[in-house]
């Protein structure tokens, strides 16, 4: 069962009023957090939550891409009016050819077909609309948190028979889904009851799911997983850790010594868990990646932890994707990578 961190142990270990903030004892509530261990009573529960994770991990993740070599961007977004639900479409494309392009709204293991056209692109910015769309294509609008869409843009030459793929999320803030909503009963008389969803991400088709939430103070937790697992057995797991400055220099300089923070934040880890190892994968002004496995911790299971630590204007940001056991999938570690990067900066 992955354990939960409650405030007063958060609290009682954030001394922000000393300054104290990079220490070991005030780092140990976050390892305690980010560091999950699959306990099992009897090998038949063993048994079970295995099949379980096995088979979540069939679940088809898809790696982003932004750019190729034909088509510098695309970006879509929703529209409703007389005629119907659709999306529009800006395509940035590199050069002049006609494409068989298809669009599709991919949700968990569900795919929807938005646009199917052959067009003549021409090189620079361009400009298409998709057919008017069954209105069911669009029950995010009544979801009561920000919509986060995955699509792929699959592409093919006429002229010379390639094809060019673009996978990406499409982000829909609460304002936008709100004058949507308008419309739809505007122009459709279309309105329903808003079904009370938590926030959520989607890095990769897959929609991460928001399980555990705490403010306490100048520190905000966050914890994600992926569809379709059972957050006490995910594989998977997405955390955000956010520290406010306060009034309080030093304090808030050892939150932007980064080097300092990543080595206070593996020296739990690295002193009592089995097989440690850890890299500094890269590191600016602002951020610094990095990466840590341990075979296992106090019995528990193995895990790989992929992050960024990124210093902002007004707090300090801790981004951690953890992965049950010691090596993280390529594809896995590709989709952590970009997601990391693409997490906003706006601290």
């Amino acid at each position: 069962m992955h354990t939960q961190a409650t405030c007063q142990s958060l609290t009682s270990r954030w001394d922000s009023g000393s300054g104290n903030v990079v220490s070991t004892s005030s780092l140990y509530v976050i390892f305690k957090i980010i560091l999950r261990s699959y306990k099992m009573k009897n090998v038949a529960l063993t048994t079970i939550v295995f099949l379980l994770i096995f088979a979540f991990r069939l679940n088809a993740q898809i790696i982003p891409v932004f750019e190729n070599t034909a088509i510098k961007s695309v970006e879509l977004a929703p529209s409703i009016d007389e005629k119907g639900f659709f999306w529009k479409i800006k395509l940035i494309s590199k050069t002049q050819e006609k494409f068989l392009i298809k669009i599709t709204k991919i949700r968990n293991n569900d795919k929807y077909e938005i646009y199917k056209s052959t067009d003549d692109i021409n090189k620079g910015i361009n400009y298409l609309n998709s057919n008017p769309l069954d209105s069911t294509i669009f029950d995010w609008i009544f979801e009561s948190t920000d919509a986060h869409i995955f699509f792929t843009v699959e592409l093919l030459s006429k002229s010379s028979s390639k094809s060019f793929l673009l996978n990406f999320p499409v982000s829909i803030t609460q304002k936008e889904i709100l004058d949507l909503r308008q419309s739809a009963l505007l122009f459709h008389n279309k309105v329903e009851t808003i079904s009370q969803n938590n926030f959520y991400y989607n890095f990769d088709g897959r929609r991460w799911s928001i399980v555990n939430f705490q403010n306490n103070n100048n520190q905000k937790f966050y914890e994600f997983y992926p569809h379709p697992a059972i957050p006490e057995y995910s594989a998977e797991l997405f955390q955000i850790f956010r520290y406010l400055y306060i009034d309080n220099e030093k304090f808030n300089s050892a939150l932007k010594d980064k080097k300092n923070f990543f080595q206070n934040l593996i020296e739990d880890p690295k002193s009592n868990c089995k097989s440690f190892k850890s890299k500094i994968l890269k590191e600016d002004k602002e951020n610094l990646y990095f990466e840590y496995t341990v075979e296992s911790c106090n019995g528990g299971k193995p895990a790989s932890y992929f992050g960024r630590y990124f210093v902002g204007r007004t707090s300090a940001v801790l981004y951690v994707f953890i992965y049950f056991e010691t090596e993280i999938p390529e594809v896995n570690k590709e989709i952590y990578r970009i997601s990391l990067e693409k997490q906003s900066s706006n601290y």
